[in-house]
């Protein structure tokens, strides 16, 4: 099984690595040069330990390095991830063709701990057996013992007309 994952993380690392070099091979061929137009951290208030949205408008990218996130191709437009450190701001590389622009993004956090944490017992009891009674059990039933009330039950029929029914 670890011999499984080791193999799964180099597959997946050449083809993040292939794929930033073919998109850096795209910009040197069209001439496009690094242009970062805007980052955007989605949310207003940061609790660490939450999931946290990052958004981006680049062009002529083909690298991403955030520390503490990883390195991603450079043709995606943003990012969810799960802050760990709240107290380092974020920092994030975007990689051009002759040029890299690096940008630190500094926000409001809260860091929240919890006291008391959200721990309950159940206090229902297991039953295992079920208690003995002293009369023998009947499963006999009879048509005797139902008593059905139908004094105000009525039936109508509606008369069915093919004309009034189109498909």
């Amino acid at each position: 099984m670890q011999i499984f994952k080791s193999i799964q993380i180099t597959t997946n690392n050449i083809l993040r690595h292939s794929k930033c070099f073919i998109l850096m091979l795209k910009n040197v061929v069209l001439l496009r040069m690094l242009r970062v137009n805007l980052i955007e951290l989605y949310d207003q208030i940061v609790i660490q330990g939450n999931e946290v949205e990052l958004e981006w408008s680049i062009k002529g990218c083909h690298k991403i390095k955030i520390n503490g996130v990883g390195i991603l191709s450079g043709n995606i437009n943003g990012i969810k991830y799960r802050l760990l450190n709240i107290n380092e701001p974020i920092d994030i590389c975007f990689y051009g063709v002759a040029k890299k622009q690096r940008i630190k993004i500094f926000y409001h956090g809260v860091k929240i701990e919890l006291k008391k944490k959200f721990e309950f017992d159940l206090l229902l009891p297991l039953v295992n057996t079920a208690p003995e009674t002293l009369q023998p059990l009947d499963s006999h039933f009879s048509n005797l013992q139902l008593n059905p009330n139908l004094n105000n039950v009525s039936i109508a029929f509606d008369t069915f007309d093919k004309h009034n029914y189109k498909p």
